[in-house]
């Protein structure tokens, strides 16, 4: 099953091109990743590798806005995800709510994650990949 889900990540973007397709097929790839892991039993590794899943699918929304070409914007992904509006605020609002789960786990002050916790946000991952490949979120980039 990874297999065919690797394969699908890659050609998935197959002649797209652009910075934000580019976020996104990273993205699917550490999904794919953390997957890997949690087929293995390590929840703490498939929990970060969904997480920069999710930085890499936000960078991409971030790379197909008006946000990506200012000078001075914050080095949070999350806060620039913020700053293109409404739709923005709302994804980075349902990510961040992971951050201080994965930065517990990653710095040994919560040794383990239940694989609940992995499953929802792999869940939110790819349903913020689809929704950037239905939307206009990268449709942008080509103007």
């Amino acid at each position: 099953m990874v297999m065919s889900v690797i394969i699908s990540a890659t050609t998935r973007f197959a002649g797209k091109s652009g910075r934000g397709h580019d976020f996104l097929a990273k993205a699917e790839l550490m999904l794919n990743e953390s997957r890997k892991w949690e087929a293995q039993g390590d929840n703490a590794s498939a929990l970060e590798y969904a997480y920069r899943a999710g930085l890499r699918a936000a960078g991409a929304m971030v790379a197909c806005s008006r946000i990506a070409s200012r000078k001075r914007k914050s080095s949070n992904v999350w806060d620039q995800l913020r700053m293109i509006g409404p739709e923005g605020i709302q994804w980075a609002d349902r990510f961040q709510k992971f951050s201080r789960t994965r930065s517990r786990v990653v710095n040994g002050i919560d040794p383990g994650v239940s694989v609940e916790v992995v499953h929802r946000l792999q869940l939110l991952v790819d349903e913020f990949i689809d929704y950037l490949l239905a939307g206009e979120s990268l449709g942008q980039e080509a103007a």
